[in-house]
């Protein structure tokens, strides 16, 4: 409507320049978040209430200064890369630069917070209406996480736990201007004025695995703030549930879309020039389904080799989105996959010792080995957990404290295990303990060489060697047993073992005869160890070459033959021989008075010479 004019409205508020939308913040904030005349004036209305205040201009930007400082020292400081970017800028444009992204991320208000206020004690006039009020509950007692449960979760029904598969909508917004950054219901409506984003009640949920909330297309991609958030109430978060969190100390900028969360990986973008926070932030979740994540043998969801299957695939689509960046992540569900098979052979281990006249097998330790002895493993006890009816008592468990002391969770082996005891496996299962292994193994070398540690190197050196010796044991298909032979030489040649290599690829090279791949890295590892062998010789050769020339100088025929002997042992080349130059003292012994040492130099003189002539161009032969 228009703008009413006239003597009467002198001295009355005028109408806001943009419509008013709804702000968000804690009453009594200690954080100083918020204006000190929004935070009074709120505590004197009613719901629903409609005020009027006359308010000092220092009970609006001056009132959130300290709350503006901390920002800049925390998220603006100073750093290599602002420095860069701001080299050429005056120092006053800087800091207005600074100022101004620093109210951004805390979402004040520009005209209120930009410019110092010339009269602090002038006033201005302001309206409020308390629309909502709420409780929220401190979860650690400093004020950072502060949660408020809307609608309390149906009890029986599984908790979100890591790994586990969610559907949920969820909104993540600015807390004070409730300015929505991502929202599972808004969405593209059709209207007089073209396409425009609406909230859309009818739209269905999003579907993520708790701790890979990012892995996938874009969209797929799920913040993976929203999955840290579902293991903050500590009841758990069950279906059903609804819940706000207020996080002051927001979220990485980098977890609210696809693109951004690749570019902060890649590097692409630095954390040092550009924040990695959205500022105080308030998230909404609606949790629609929780299904529990397979915990092993245990588990009344265990389905035997099925979900060992439906692991590996898990881990192998890790290992293959986003240019391997998850590979963090599919490591962690290859040793769960190991952790369960060492889980099936504990079970199993009493069949071993009844096949042994019931002496203990060698291994194991701890409670496992003391129920070794039953026939009645975790497969069994697992059935008859399902069959008494074992539920989740809405925090989080899913088997009692007797089973969890029967079968404690272990960490995966890596060393020898009993040939005996490995055979217990079944085709599938020994099928997935090789893959797995070598899964772990490689993945593992590849950290290894990013961080240059060897205690990864030799961790991986015995996961790959449990998944050729699962090979020797029992049937395994034929590509996994060369990619872990492969793996194996690989690791080998790179820590100067390029025979052993060799030795290793020997089967592989009968298994799969066509393969290119394999071919060119025989030839690789057969010209490394030439290499090395030739590096060996030409060690031997300087080392004995001195023992030579003291022996020549002490006229000590007993020494001289010995290295002579030595020297007549090796795998002479004329590469070795001519760097070294031994051919000089080899020709002084071939002159010396004992008849033994003038004998076997000569010997030595005349392999040098076969060896000199067929590096003769055939022209010159």
């Amino acid at each position: 409507s228009p703008q009413k004019v006239g003597p009467h409205m002198v001295h009355q508020p005028k109408p806001a320049q943009k419509p008013a939308e709804p702000v968000r913040f804690v009453v009594d904030d200690a954080w100083g978040g918020v204006f000190k005349a929004w935070n009074s004036a709120v505590k004197t209305l009613q719901m629903h209430e409609l005020g009027k205040f006359e308010v000092a201009k220092y009970s609006l930007g001056p009132s959130v200064e300290s709350c503006i400082e901390r920002c800049v020292a925390k998220w603006l400081g100073e750093s290599p890369a602002r420095a860069a970017m701001f080299k050429d800028v005056p120092e006053d444009m800087r800091a207005a630069a600074q100022r101004r992204q620093a109210l951004q991320i805390l979402c004040l208000p520009e005209e209120l917070c930009l410019e110092p206020v010339a009269d602090p004690n002038g006033t201005l006039n302001m309206e409020v209406e308390l629309l909502d009020v709420g409780e929220y509950e401190d979860l650690e007692g400093d004020g950072r996480a502060l949660l408020r449960v809307l609608r309390e979760g149906k009890k029986g029904t599984p908790v979100a736990t890591d790994l586990s598969s969610v559907t949920a909508h969820f909104r993540i917004a600015k807390l004070l201007m409730n300015v929505s950054l991502k929202d599972t219901r808004m969405g593209l409506a059709n209207t007089s004025d073209g396409l425009v984003m609406r909230e859309d009640k009818t739209k269905e949920p999003i579907e993520f695995v708790v701790g890979e909330e990012e892995v996938g297309d874009e969209g797929d991609f799920v913040p993976p703030c929203i999955g840290r958030c579902l293991m903050l109430p500590k009841g758990g978060v069950c279906e059903g549930m609804r819940y706000e969190l207020i996080l002051r100390g927001g979220v990485p900028v980098s977890d609210m879309e696809k693109s951004i969360n690749t570019a902060y990986a890649n590097g692409m973008i630095s954390a040092d020039a550009m924040p990695d926070t959205t500022g105080p932030v308030v998230i909404r979740v609606e949790v629609e389904k929780v299904v529990p994540v397979v915990s092993g043998p245990q588990s009344p969801a265990w389905r035997g080799a099925a979900s060992l299957q439906a692991e590996r695939r898990h881990a192998e689509q890790l290992e293959g989105v986003d240019e391997g960046r998850h590979r963090h992540k599919a490591l962690r569900r290859w040793r769960r996959i190991l952790t369960w098979l060492d889980h099936l052979l504990e079970g199993r281990r009493w069949r071993v010792q009844e096949d042994s006249g019931g002496q203990p097998a060698s291994g194991g330790g701890g409670v496992a080995e003391a129920v070794a002895g039953s026939m009645y493993d975790l497969e069994w006890d697992a059935d008859e957990a399902e069959e008494g009816g074992v539920k989740n008592d809405g925090a989080g468990a899913t088997a009692g404290t007797a089973e969890k002391l029967l079968h404690p969770v272990r960490p995966p082996t890596s060393g020898d295990v009993d040939a005996e005891l490995l055979r217990q496996l079944d085709g599938e299962e020994l099928r997935e303990w090789a893959t797995a292994h070598v899964a772990v193994g490689r993945l593992l070398m590849s950290e290894a060489a990013a961080a240059c540690t060897e205690g990864d190197r030799d961790t991986a050196e015995r996961h790959i060697r449990s998944a050729v010796r699962a090979c020797e044991i029992g049937k395994i298909p034929k590509e996994i047993e060369v990619a872990a032979r492969m793996a194996l030489a690989r690791h080998l040649t790179e820590t100067e073992r390029a025979a052993e290599a060799l030795e290793v690829l020997k089967p592989a090279k009968a298994l799969d005869p066509g393969s290119t791949v394999l071919k060119d890295q025989v030839a690789r590892t057969l010209q490394l160890d030439t290499d090395q062998k030739s590096g060996d010789v030409k060690g031997a050769l300087r080392k004995l070459k001195q023992d030579l020339i003291a022996g020549l100088e002490a006229d000590d025929a007993s020494s001289l033959l010995t290295f002579l002997q030595e020297v007549d042992s090796l795998p002479l080349t004329w590469e070795a021989a001519s760097e070294t130059a031994i051919g000089k003292e080899v020709g002084k012994c071939a002159r010396h008075a004992d008849s033994g040492v003038t004998d076997l130099a000569k010997g030595i003189v005349g392999k040098l010479h076969k060896l000199a002539k067929q590096e003769r161009p055939l022209w010159v032969r």
